[in-house]
């Protein structure tokens, strides 16, 4: 399921976005919210497959658990965590630690305990 441009267009988007309200949503659509979450992103795509930490804020930016390379199409599990700036989107897999700060205007990822940033 996606949730982009088409659904805050034409829904109630100003009442849930960045509300306890989003965060039920989120859940709801099959999301794991493990507690305070604070969502002012563009796009959640691949709800089912996403974690947010507790404590986390995403200001912008897309959050996705999807990746295609070539024919072969492959969902993995995504956890976000700490507070992620304006336009940073998580690369799908990623693992992202509560209490660090990504971005801005950087896809993130991490792997083998390191943080990995790329533009």
């Amino acid at each position: 399921l996606t949730y982009m441009w088409s659904f805050r267009s034409w829904s109630m988007w100003l009442v849930l976005w960045s509300t306890p309200y989003f965060n039920w949503w989120l859940r709801f659509m099959g999301s794991k919210v493990e507690g305070r979450l604070l969502f002012l992103g563009d796009a959640v795509y691949d709800m089912n497959y996403l974690t947010f930490r507790d404590r986390t804020i995403v200001d912008g930016g897309g959050i996705w658990a999807h990746q295609q390379v070539f024919t072969d199409l492959m969902w993995t599990r995504t956890t976000i965590g700490g507070v992620l700036h304006q336009q940073t989107s998580p690369l799908p897999g990623s693992d992202l630690e509560a209490g660090h700060e990504y971005g801005p205007w950087r896809v993130v990822t991490v792997k083998q305990g390191g943080v990995i940033e790329g533009v």
